[in-house]
C-alpha cells in the first residue's frame, strides 16, 4: 500500500495553525524588514505555502515558520481603508501594536 497523497492547496489564502488566515496575494515583512511573498506554487496544507524574498533569492521558507518569527503585512503598499484594517489586524496579532495585556 502506498503512502497517502498530501492534499495540495490551489487557493490564494492559507489558514495557519493558530487559525489566522493569510491572503497570499499580499507582500509581507519580517522583523528584519525583509520583504517576503508567496512563490505562487501549489502547496501541501500541512506544510504551508513556500515564501520567497528578493533579499534571499535561493531560499524558500514555509509561511508558518515565518509567522512564528513575527511576519506581518507590508503596510507600505496599502491601497484602501479596508486593506489597512486587515493589515492593522495582522500587526496587532503579530504583537507589533500595543494593547495586549
Amino acid at each position: 500500500m502506498s503512502a497517502p497523497t498530501p492534499q495540495i492547496a490551489r487557493v490564494e489564502s492559507y489558514q495557519a495553525p493558530d487559525h489566522s488566515v493569510w491572503c497570499l496575494r499580499r507582500d509581507f515583512i519580517d522583523r528584519g524588514y525583509h520583504l517576503w511573498h508567496w512563490d505562487g506554487q501549489p502547496f501541501d496544507k500541512a506544510v504551508g505555502p513556500a515564501m520567497e524574498s528578493p533579499d534571499y533569492p535561493l531560499l524558500r521558507m514555509p509561511l508558518p515558520a515565518l509567522i512564528a518569527e513575527g511576519l506581518h503585512s507590508d503596510t507600505s503598499v496599502a491601497r484602501a481603508a479596508g486593506e489597512m484594517a486587515f493589515q492593522t489586524h495582522d500587526m496587532y496579532e503579530a504583537g507589533l501594536l500595543g494593547g495586549q495585556s
